[in-house]
């Protein structure tokens, strides 16, 4: 087996692992794997910078006396002026100062260390042009200078690792760009939850855990007077089992089209609303798609009609027909006429309405007249008070 088919698969295994970090200190483990495998290496050093504002990145094999000064020659324009075109290089104690880099490079970093030969393979950004970093070899002298086979190795090697650089440094850029998202809706009064695959709720601020507790316990009536819960309400997971269920037909080409958002109104408060949206993953890529829901809550009514909302199970169903009536804008007369019962009758049901409801007049009836129009869970179960029964005579 030739000298070259032999190197090569022993770069098998750390080319794998090259192809597969996903951030800067998994890059850097498997890069000195690979280059010490490749090539005869005493000590390795690692330098990248994604941003002028983020803190350089610096691994060594070996101790840096001026790290600052290391990252400053790497990334600077007086240490990284290599030939036009030439990513890889060698450095050289013993050849001439003739060139200012080189002798920086030697004078600074080589010579106060004690090492004698270096070879830097130099990392650009995505545009090619400006540098984000590199990786130096370092030899002592009892190795000797690095050879023109061992270039090439390294000319071969240096696109790998420069990929894998930007691979990771973009892979850094998303999940901050993430991480702000999620800081930014967290301090966001829109309720917003984010739903994987199978149902689970994998993200949502404080507005949406309110939501969905108030969701799941009779309706916007409800809203900041419950724990903020995590958990999706069943009839939020059906939506989004049967948007899923679709969305697979599509793709399997046994449905035409699909919906991808649906919105929602509560059983019970028809202006508390649910937008849910199917996010479908980026292709060639192995994330299952997930659901965004944001919930659309009504302008805050008043305080006493608040108060009202959640007073609204104490009522007798008498009342509750009563009141329903009322809040709809009909007057008492009509009232007694459609419930068959006597105007006195009315008026005592309407007296202790307002009683339980504990608010003032009959124009704070109207903003219930929507709620009212449905029946609420627990709504109309009370038990009637003493003359104010549902037998009551005019």
């Amino acid at each position: 087996m030739s000298s070259s088919c032999t190197l090569t698969a022993k770069l098998t295994v750390p080319l794998t692992g090259l192809q597969r970090a996903v951030t800067r200190e998994a890059v850097w483990v498997a890069a000195l794997e690979l280059v010490k495998t490749a090539l005869p290496l005493d000590d390795v050093i690692f330098v990248l910078v994604d941003d002028p504002t983020a803190p350089v990145y610096l691994r060594s094999t070996a101790a840096v006396r001026d790290w600052e000064r290391f990252a400053g020659l790497s990334l600077s324009r007086e240490g990284s002026s290599l030939r036009e075109g030439a990513l890889v290089e060698t450095i050289d104690r013993d050849l001439g100062s003739n060139c200012r880099w080189r002798r920086v490079w030697v004078e600074e970093i080589l010579e106060p260390m004690g090492w004698h030969f270096g070879m830097y393979l130099r990392f650009r950004s995505g545009a090619g042009r400006a540098a984000q970093g590199g990786l130096m070899g370092l030899r002592e002298a009892s190795r000797g200078k690095f050879t023109l086979a061992e270039m090439e190795i390294a000319t071969h090697l240096q696109p790998m690792l420069e990929a894998a650089v930007r691979r990771a440094g973009e892979q850094e850029r998303q999940e901050a760009t993430q991480f702000a998202l999620q800081h930014l809706v967290r301090t966001l009064p829109w309720p917003v939850a984010v739903v994987g695959a199978e149902g689970d709720v994998v993200f949502s601020n404080r507005a949406g855990r309110e939501a969905m507790a108030a969701w799941s316990h009779g309706g916007i009536a409800f809203l900041r007077t419950l724990k903020p819960g995590g958990d999706l309400p069943q009839d939020l997971q059906a939506t989004c089992r049967a948007l899923a269920s679709e969305w697979r037909d599509r793709k399997g080409g046994s449905a035409r089209s699909s919906a991808r958002k649906v919105t929602l109104n509560h059983q019970s408060d028809p202006s508390f609303r649910a937008e849910v949206e199917l996010v479908e993953a980026p292709p060639g890529g192995g994330a299952q798609s997930s659901f965004v829901i944001i919930f659309s809550i009504p302008a805050p009514r008043h305080a006493e009609c608040q108060k009202a909302l959640a007073a609204l199970p104490r009522l007798t169903s008498a009342e509750l027909g009563v009141v329903r009536l009322a809040a709809a804008g009909e007057a008492n007369g009509e009232i007694a006429v459609k419930l068959g019962v006597s105007l006195s009758t009315v008026r005592t049901h309407l007296r202790n309405v307002f009683k339980k409801l504990g608010i003032s007049c009959r124009s704070r009836l109207a903003p219930l007249s929507e709620v009212l129009g449905k029946s609420s869970p627990g709504v109309g179960t009370g038990k009637a008070a003493t003359g104010d029964g549902e037998s009551a005579q005019p």
